[in-house]
């Protein structure tokens, strides 16, 4: 109910704010430089503006002698309210912005002797004004150049007694120090009490606008002298402060009762009281709804206003009255932005933001009306104070509903103390019991913890046993240091298991001459079964029992058949057909004839690097693993002649795809094949050290920690 309420009340103000915006109609007009009010009754109808098309003499300065000594028939028109600036109204040309010219108007009054008055608003940028031959009213220095004109802002109301039914009205305009000249509000006409009731009115009203809202800037600096991190006070103190120097700066220009000012300071003001409101609105709602808002788009709209706010400091009026269009554009669209955050913040119902959002838009509808008032689309007047007003209304009835909110919790809370006071004994008891009960169930959980680690910790300790148990079986598997030594002189293993028992395994046999005793041939592998720890450790298992029975027992040498066997004996021992396992392992084998002088190679998923005359190939592997479903499997075999200081590595996918690095990435092939050619011709040992430390230092650049079992085998030949 109490967010209904407040909402009728805004939607009331904003009733009365576009009510006062809306104009008389039905009234008389001006059409050919003259108006007939021979039948207008001011008592009844009122004031009348004298909108319409005026006669008008470009680059002339006539008095009513002038048109007195001659009769016009034809002349040149201008539609009145208009600014001087080339554009087009009402099929009328309008004049440049500088120079001079004289509006005439034939008023055509019911009777002699009425006691009318005119009110008269800011006209661009000097003017005398004659009532027939009588000159009734001025402001600044009308003249033919700049060095004669002196440009002053003065709105007024101007007295007369018409002598004749029909009276000429006459205004000599000129401007040659701003960008916009003639007459571009309308002019008022009435009975002298009329107009010097609605010049009160506006006057009163200015004042009562400029009062309400300095209050408003002197609550909100206090708010923020006693709460420095509000700074949302802050900035709406700026906002209203800015506000009260347009308002002063406009209208009936009320400055000039606190202190005179020439029209170049004035002019000025008016200028940094129209952008920096903006600037100030930004930050005020940015201070409260800061996640709805983007810091770049801050940052632009201030940069530009700022920039803005620079030429109008330094430069000369006629120079910098020419950003007005992008300085409203920016306005317009630093609005609609603000509006877009407001309603973001409605809809996530953040506190206040429907009140701000209804007050904002009240304001933005004023600025846009200042905006198509300055740019003469329509006529009304200056509403941006009216606009804020009802903006600083809303925002009070935020503070309100904060102060009314931290009030009530405050009270709530004095309640519970008041409460906690009186039973504070009877609290305590309670409390106590119920840590009592708590701690005694805590006991109970630590005492359960306990039991359960310790039979936990015992299960660990079996089963970590049994798993160095399994690796002291697997260690005793692998070909014997001393053996592959014998066979190859020079060589290194650079192997490094994920957990204690590994998926990673080599293999090496020989092939002797029963009668000399020498060896004739060399079989080596690397082998990388499917996964790692202890269910990589039963397939290594089992795929070193297949390789001594297919190389060693059945005598197979070649390695396309020995890894077509090895295919077919893991699919049969793990019944893969029938209960379609598809572990199995990828391998790089290699069977070295020293007799023949000849190096045949064989892969499953694994390649061979083999380094000849200074020149590495990377011999690929068949894409397909050992074990699976397929029959009639194949595998290509590569033959190469075995020269004179020939290197081969074999290597299983574990040292590629480890992560690291600064850019956290795998370290691939291509960077192990161009390490190995680096460091071929170093010491096999050195080798096995620079592959150690460069994988070390890979992963802890990346801070990261192994992932997979690595093996690294590098054989070198001499003949």
């Amino acid at each position: 109910m109490r967010i209904s309420l407040r909402t009728c009340a805004v939607c009331a103000l904003i009733l009365l704010f576009f009510a006062q915006c809306s104009q008389p109609t039905n009234t008389p007009t001006v059409k050919n430089g003259s108006i007939d009010l021979t039948k207008y009754d001011f008592e009844k109808s009122g004031v009348v503006s004298l909108d319409g098309t005026w006669e008008f003499h470009w680059q002339k300065l006539y008095d009513g002698t002038h048109f007195l000594n001659h009769s016009v028939d034809t002349f040149p028109a201008i539609y009145l309210p208009k600014v001087w600036n080339k554009s087009t109204s009402k099929g009328i040309t309008m004049p440049p912005p500088v120079g001079h010219g004289t509006y005439r108007l034939r008023l055509k009054l019911p009777r002699k002797k009425l006691k009318l008055a005119l009110r008269l608003p800011k006209i661009g940028t000097a003017f005398r004004l004659y009532v027939d031959q009588k000159l009734v009213g001025k402001a600044g220095q009308v003249g033919t150049s700049k060095r004669d004109n002196k440009p002053v802002y003065r709105p007024q109301t101007v007295d007369f007694t018409n002598d004749k039914e029909t009276i000429d009205i006459i205004f000599q305009v000129a401007n040659y120090h701003y960008n916009f000249g003639g007459i571009w509000q309308s002019i008022n006409l009435g009975l002298e009490e009329q107009i010097r009731k609605q010049r009160e009115q506006a006057v009163v009203t200015d004042f009562f606008l400029l009062g309400s809202i300095f209050i408003m800037a002197l609550y909100h600096l206090g708010l923020f002298w006693i709460r420095r991190k509000s700074t949302s006070a802050l900035y709406f103190s700026f906002i209203c402060l800015l506000a009260a120097l347009r308002l002063m700066v406009t209208n009936e220009y009320i400055i000039d009762v606190f202190i005179h000012l020439d029209w170049f300071t004035i002019i000025r003001l008016e200028y940094f009281s129209l952008s920096l409101p903006l600037l100030a609105f930004i930050w005020f709602l940015y201070s409260i709804f800061p996640q709805h808002f983007s810091k770049k788009i801050v940052w632009g709209i201030q940069i530009i206003l700022l920039l803005l706010s620079v030429i109008v400091a330094f430069f000369p009026p006629i120079i910098f009255s020419k950003t007005l269009l992008l300085s409203q554009v920016i306005i317009l669209l630093g609005g609609g932005y603000a509006i877009g955050v407001l309603i973001k913040a409605a809809v996530f119902k953040k506190e206040g933001a429907r009140l701000l959002l209804i007050g904002f838009f009240v304001l933005f509808a004023a600025v846009v009306n200042d905006i198509l008032h300055t740019r003469g689309f329509i006529n009304t007047d200056h509403q941006f104070a009216t606009g804020l007003f009802v903006f600083i209304f809303t925002q009070a009835l935020v503070l309100s509903f904060r102060f009314s909110k931290a009030f009530t919790k405050s009270e709530e809370l004095s309640d519970e103390l008041n409460y906690t006071n009186k039973n504070l004994e009877q609290i305590v008891e309670v409390r106590t019991t119920e840590l009592q009960q708590s701690n005694t169930m805590l006991n109970q959980f630590v005492d359960e913890l306990d039991s359960i680690n310790h039979l936990l910790s015992v299960k660990n300790q079996d089963i970590t046993d049994s798993i160095h148990y399994a690796s002291n079986i697997q260690q005793a598997l692998l070909p014997l240091q001393e053996d592959i030594a014998a066979a190859i002189p020079e060589y290194f293993i650079f192997y490094k298991p994920l957990d204690i028992v590994s998926g990673d395994f080599y293999w090496f046999s020989q092939q002797t001459n029963e009668q000399t005793g020498k060896v004739e041939k060399i079989v080596f592998a690397v082998v990388d079964c499917t996964g790692h720890g202890v269910p990589g450790a039963f397939m290594s298992m089992l795929g070193m029992e297949c390789l001594n029975s297919i190389i060693n027992q059945q005598k197979v040498m070649h390695p396309s058949q020995i890894l077509h066997n090895l295919y077919e004996h893991i699919s049969q021992i793990l019944h893969q057909r029938l209960n379609n396992l598809k572990d199995g392992m990828d391998l790089a084998l290699c069977v070295v004839d020293l007799v023949q002088q000849e190096i045949a190679f064989a892969g499953a998923n694994n390649p061979l690097v083999i380094i000849q005359n200074n020149e590495l190939q990377m011999i690929q592997g068949n894409s397909l693993s050992m074990g699976g479903l397929q029959e009639n499997v194949s595998f290509e075999q590569h033959t190469f002649p075995l020269v004179n200081d020939t290197v081969l590595y074999l290597f299983t996918d574990g040292y590629q795809d480890q992560f690291g690095g600064k850019k956290n990435r795998k370290f691939m092939k291509k960077r192990l094949r161009e390490l190995l050619f680096d460091i071929h011709q170093k010491p096999m040992k050195a080798q096995e050290e620079i592959l150690k430390q460069t994988i070390e230092k890979w992963m802890q650049d990346g801070e990261e920690q192994q992932i997979d079992d690595m093996l690294v085998a590098g054989l070198r030949f001499r003949v």
